[in-house]
């Protein structure tokens, strides 16, 4: 006998199950669908009254009847399994399957949501009654009277249920696999609401990845009891799966921190760009800065006679001719350079870097606003060269500042290698600090306030490290007489284990030796910090990870989502998309 198309048994039994009233009492226990038909013959059905039950809602049923099948023949093939377990036939492309059954699946995780809400108020309040409040009760007052079943309260989870069931009883059903899995991810779409992450990142997150992996468990234990399971732990796994591995791509994304060269060479590309090289400005301009640097350096008491390189240099600006280019200006500049950092026997600056540094600062100013006025600018555009002239200016500056810590902390080590093998680091790296800031060093070098105290925290020390040096000196840790002075003292005190005081010290003062180093780089650090390539690196990397944050703290909340989205599981259903 030829097969035709009616639908798969599953859905034969839930029809079965949930059919006119009058069959439900019959069929509410079936395992399959051979047993569903004969408990209904058992009970007096005859088979065109069975067929008529699921006529309404198996479309094949009828084009068998059309096709001059018998209602006896129909049930037999339903009955022994010869029937296909097609879905029933439809016109639909796989495209427009897809379309309705996403929009459909939307729908039903609305639905699902809304649902499991008031799913999960009666197991918690069911679980509370159970181990919380009836023991209590019954203890005081014995357990309760039964109810009669007519004073029974309304049951309103089922009432809410059966609602729910009728609004998706009226939704597309997928006709194709692809459907199926448009349909799933689209029960997923509620989870998408609310969170800081991108549009796109709870949509992959939240929605398509759990909503496919929800489906590929289902399809593999369909039809299995393990299939509500599958499907509930896949999801929130698949979600939790694509944000781990949105958090990879995002840390190899993480640019490194800029090192004090590259900071240097992202002056010097700016200092190159072709925004400053083609500037060009009146010599009247650049004569007035030489005029105006001399007058002020004579106010503050800077005569030619004293300082003859800083004059010759501040000269040539009162001195050029035709168009000046920044090139000009920065020869000047370096000239003035040399000067700025000469210092006296004790390691002070001179007055000479003094009067170098203001003829530098004044230079600086023209370079950031003078050579960028308009009113100066004899060829060039001034707008563009100013923001490269200000990103180079604050680039070379942050690597110079930062170069000098690091310059001072090498000298440190060395000096400590070459005098004690390298116990005394700390001592020596605060040392070289406190001449650099009690000379107006620091000052003069463009240092902030707040960057000068951070190096005179460093060279006061803190209490616990401070406590920690000396520690380490009492009991010998910097060798010598004294380390056998504190061995003798030490086994007296302690016996034979007291003559490894000197040890005990040398551990407590390299404790003190690697956290002065550590904020000697923290420090040189923060200096670099100021440069706009630094700043540019650490803005991009701290967005990344924020977002890899914020996938972390919303870890919980999806999961919780997720498990709305499986209402099916706390309703008692089989989890099956196709139904």
């Amino acid at each position: 006998m030829a097969t035709f198309e009616l639908t798969s048994p599953d859905y034969v039994q839930s029809q079965l199950t949930a059919g006119k009233q009058s069959a439900a009492p019959i069929a509410a226990s079936n395992q399959n669908v051979a047993d569903g038909i004969a408990k209904a013959r058992a009970a007096g059905y005859s088979d065109d009254e069975i067929s008529d039950h699921l006529s309404d809602t198996m479309p094949g049923i009828s084009k068998a009847r059309n096709a001059g099948y018998s209602n006896s023949e129909i049930l037999a093939h339903l009955a022994d399994g010869a029937v296909s377990p097609a879905q029933p036939q439809s016109n639909d492309s796989t495209l427009s399957d897809v379309g309705k059954s996403l929009a459909s699946g939307a729908v039903r995780g609305v639905v699902d949501t809304a649902t499991a809400i008031p799913s999960l108020a009666a197991m918690v309040k069911g679980a509370a009654n159970k181990y919380l409040f009836d023991p209590v009760f019954n203890a005081i007052s014995g357990p309760p009277k039964a109810i009669a079943d007519g004073a029974q309260p309304p049951d309103i989870n089922a009432a809410v249920q059966q609602g729910a069931d009728a609004i998706k009883g009226q939704l597309h059903t997928p006709t194709t696999t692809a459907g199926q899995y448009a349909q799933t991810i689209g029960e997923f779409a509620p989870n998408v609401i609310g969170g800081p992450e991108t549009i796109a990142n709870r949509l992959l997150t939240r929605m398509v990845a759990p909503g496919v992996a929800s489906e590929v468990a289902g399809q593999a234990t369909a039809g299995t009891s393990a299939e509500p399971y599958a499907r509930m732990a896949s999801a929130v796994a698949g979600g939790a799966g694509a944000s781990a591995a949105l958090a990879r791509v995002r840390a190899q994304a993480l640019l490194a921190r800029p090192t004090v060269d590259d900071v240097k060479d992202a002056a010097s590309a700016s200092y190159n760009a072709p925004e400053v090289k083609n500037l060009r400005v009146t010599s009247q301009s650049v004569n007035n800065l030489g005029a105006d640097i001399a007058q002020s350096l004579d106010t503050r008491g800077f005569f030619p006679e004293d300082h003859p390189g800083v004059f010759n240099a501040v000269n040539r600006l009162s001195n050029a001719s035709g168009p000046v280019s920044f090139d000009d200006l920065d020869a000047v500049r370096k000239a003035l350079r040399g000067h700025a950092g000469s210092i006296d026997s004790f390691g002070r600056p001179t007055p000479t870097a003094a009067a170098a540094n203001h003829a530098i600062s004044h230079i600086d100013d023209y370079m950031a606003n003078g050579m960028t006025d308009p009113r100066n600018v004899l060829q060039g555009n001034p707008v563009a060269a100013r923001v490269f002239i200000n990103n180079a200016r604050q680039n070379s500056g942050a690597a110079i500042r930062s170069e000098q810590v690091l310059n001072k902390l090498d000298n440190a080590q060395i000096d400590a290698v070459a005098a004690n093998s390298g116990g005394d680091v700390a001592n020596r790296v605060r040392q070289g600090l406190k001449t650099f800031i009690k000379n107006d060093g620091a000052k003069m070098g463009g240092y902030t306030d707040v960057e000068v105290a951070a190096m005179n925290r460093l060279v006061r020390g803190s209490m616990a490290m401070n406590a920690l040096r000396h520690a380490g000196n009492m009991l010998g840790g910097g060798g010598g007489l004294g380390s056998l002075v504190s061995r003798g003292i030490g086994y007296g005190l302690a016996g034979p284990m007291g003559v490894f005081a000197p040890e005990v010290g040398q551990g407590l003062k390299q404790i003190a030796n690697y956290a002065t180093v550590r904020q000697a780089n923290n420090l040189a650090n923060t200096l670099l910090s100021r440069s706009p390539l630094v700043q540019r690196v650490l803005v991009t990397n701290r967005a990344i990870r924020a977002a890899n944050a914020a996938d972390t703290r919303s870890a919980a909340t999806n999961g919780a989502l997720r498990t709305l989205m499986a209402n099916r599981l706390l309703n008692g259903n089989n989890g099956t998309s196709g139904q």
